[in-house]
């Protein structure tokens, strides 16, 4: 009995891969993967199929070194697609890994900052050398400064929250996880609009700062041991 693959017209040999579809058509493996990589349906009678569907075809032949050579063959191809996968999976770890750093880099400089200018208002609050046209136009640069800040704030919440949606859609394992982060993520979100939207003088400003970015430390060291975890 002889068996064509419906896509080349091509007899099969008996050290080749042959796999059929649910709706029971036969191809090559290689031909049928090829065809899938532009279309995900039968290329004889159009119904859909998916590439976990497909079925190896054994045929007797009476030849086992040559099941033996097809079967490793077959088992070879799968294995280069697995390592495909992975290689491209640790690529996007390593890409999440570098953005939590700069984000992580990110909030360091902002503390420093907010611990700096906090530290100097104080002193010039306990000491007032200056002039109150200099206190005012210091009192406004401080305002200005922490306005900024908390726009760097809501930008690292923004990056962090993409991130996690597209770990949670890759990584299904840990996606109760990815869930709990973006939650929190969600919470600091309201607390930054929430921020915005207040007329806060400059200590109550750099007190709120302060906390707002204590309570997202925590979060994004979580989010980098969940990355680390993959």
């Amino acid at each position: 009995m002889e068996l064509t693959c419906s896509l080349c017209k091509k007899t099969t040999k008996q050290n080749e891969i042959i796999v059929t579809t649910t709706c029971g058509h036969i191809f090559h493996d290689d031909c049928i993967q090829e065809s899938l990589k532009s279309s995900h349906t039968c290329p004889e009678c159009h119904k859909p199929i998916k590439n976990e569907s497909l079925l190896r075809l054994y045929l007797n032949v009476g030849d086992e070194s040559l099941e033996i050579e097809s079967e490793i063959k077959y088992l070879s191809l799968k294995l280069k697609k697995i390592q495909q996968l992975l290689k491209k999976d640790e690529k996007e770890c390593e890409d999440w890994n570098r953005a939590i750093t700069s984000e992580r880099d990110c909030l360091n400089s902002i503390t420093k900052q907010l611990e700096m200018f906090k530290k100097n208002y104080n002193d010039i609050e306990a000491s007032n050398p200056m002039s109150r046209k200099e206190m005012q136009d210091l009192y406004t640069e401080l305002k200005e400064f922490n306005a900024d800040r908390i726009e760097d704030v809501e930008l690292v919440v923004e990056t962090l929250s993409t991130m996690l949606t597209e770990y949670g859609r890759m990584n299904s394992s840990n996606e109760q996880k990815a869930r709990c982060y973006q939650r929190r993520m969600a919470e600091l979100k309201a607390n930054v609009r929430t921020l915005k939207s207040r007329n806060l003088g400059a200590s109550a400003l750099i007190k709120t700062c302060n906390s707002l970015t204590n309570n997202l430390r925590p979060v994004i060291e979580g989010i980098g041991s969940l990355l680390q975890e993959n």
